[in-house]
């Protein structure tokens, strides 16, 4: 099996009790299967503890939190009492893995780390460099269908590195990146739906591949670009901030930052507020290299997994809203901190975010839903208020 991973994947270091926002409050932790036969056969007082925090419910079984919402495993130093009593042998397949994240193609197995875990986001963010990726060969069979033989996903593979590369092109704005980004998903998202025999297909992505390859086209295409006016782009953000104030709230910490953005966003005069974003972008503007880091992690993470449900398209929604909702949280607290904003600001917006949405399969569903229905996230729509908002 080939493995591939990003080239930051094994300078991970977990912080422990150093951790700004411990990945054991919050959310209730799912035991695996092997892990709870384990822990019905562990002897002791540990063992008892351990069976007597088990939650079972008709979608799994979890480990309690407490009245605080943390783990009742995890003690007032932020350190896992069953790591210190039983090693780290211990741990459900959950905690042993997280950050780390994965899919499976059958002969391919590609592997990342969440940017819900704070130390990942501030490795992945603190660094200018362009995100690469390293492969290798282990012996192991996969049980999984294996993709990896299909013509259709080698010809995605192929156009996802053409994306890759106008995404980490720094000659053009990352506004005009993502907007090449969403005009490439609708038309792959056209092929799909289209159907047809899979070397069709295969030949349309192909098509596809070698059309946005060429500068030229991708001049053309960001030329044909026209933003919308500054105010009906605000309105466009303050619906998107709608529909994200109706989703499950996974940490009070995100809802804190959350409702100060929003207030920056709606309070503000139009010509003050458009002074703002002009203002802030001058200000990072020698930062613009984590809106496309960001980038490159959606992509990486999601964009190969249309080959499950066929949903190209929402995933990339999925990633442009994600890039402005963070800009527009980047600016509320840069006026927020009188016009200062340092990288451990940065991160601390992306690893919250992520923990809200990407650690959320229903708040992840509803986005999805709402990508596909309502017509403010149709590609010339977004394509307009994207422009103007980045």
């Amino acid at each position: 099996m080939k493995v591939r991973v990003p080239h930051y994947y094994d300078m991970f270091c977990c912080t422990g009790s150093r951790c700004p926002d411990t990945c054991c409050v919050g959310w209730m932790i799912e035991i695996d299967d092997a892990s709870y036969e384990r822990f019905q056969k562990m002897e002791g007082e540990m063992g008892e503890k351990i069976r007597n925090n088990i939650i079972e419910r008709e979608d799994g079984r979890f480990f309690a939190l407490n009245k605080d919402g943390r783990c009742v495993f995890l003690n007032q130093d932020n350190l896992c009492e069953m790591v210190i009593k039983l090693g780290e042998d211990s741990l459900c397949s959950l905690c042993d893995n997280y950050p780390r994240v994965g899919v499976e193609f059958g002969g391919l197995r590609e592997m990342g780390l969440s940017l819900s875990c704070p130390e990942v986001s501030k490795l992945v963010f603190s660094s200018p460099g362009p995100i690469r990726f390293g492969e290798w060969y282990q012996e192991e069979e996969s049980t999984e269908p294996d993709y990896t033989r299909d013509a259709v996903f080698a010809a995605l593979m192929d156009i996802r590195d053409v994306l890759f590369g106008i995404l980490q092109n720094r000659n053009l704005p990352v506004a005009d990146r993502a907007a090449l980004y969403l005009m490439m998903a609708s038309n792959l998202q056209n092929i799909i739906d289209e159907g047809g025999e899979g070397s069709y297909v295969r030949d349309q992505i192909t098509k596809t591949a070698e059309k946005f390859a060429k500068e030229e086209y991708q001049k053309k295409a960001v030329e044909s670009i026209k933003g919308s006016s500054g105010q009906q782009a605000r309105e466009f953000l303050k619906a998107v901030f709608d529909f994200l104030d109706k989703l499950e709230i996974i940490n009070e910490k995100w809802l804190t930052m959350f409702r100060d953005a929003r207030k920056f966003l709606e309070c503000q005069e139009q010509a003050e507020y458009e002074k703002e974003h002009a203002d802030f972008h001058e200000y990072y503007k020698d930062n613009q290299y984590v809106y496309e880091h960001l980038m490159v992690y959606y992509v990486y993470r999601y964009f190969m997994k249309m080959i499950f449900d066929g949903d190209i398209y929402s995933k990339a929604v999925m990633c442009l809203v994600s890039l402005m909702v963070i800009h527009e949280m980047d600016v509320s607290v840069w006026h927020d901190h009188d016009r200062k904003f340092e990288m451990e600001d940065q991160v601390r917006i992306m690893y919250l975010f992520s923990k809200e949405i990407e650690h959320c399969e229903e708040n992840m569903e509803r986005l999805s839903e709402e990508f596909w229905d309502n017509e403010i996230y149709q590609p010339q729509s977004l394509i307009d208020n994207m422009t103007k908002i980045l």
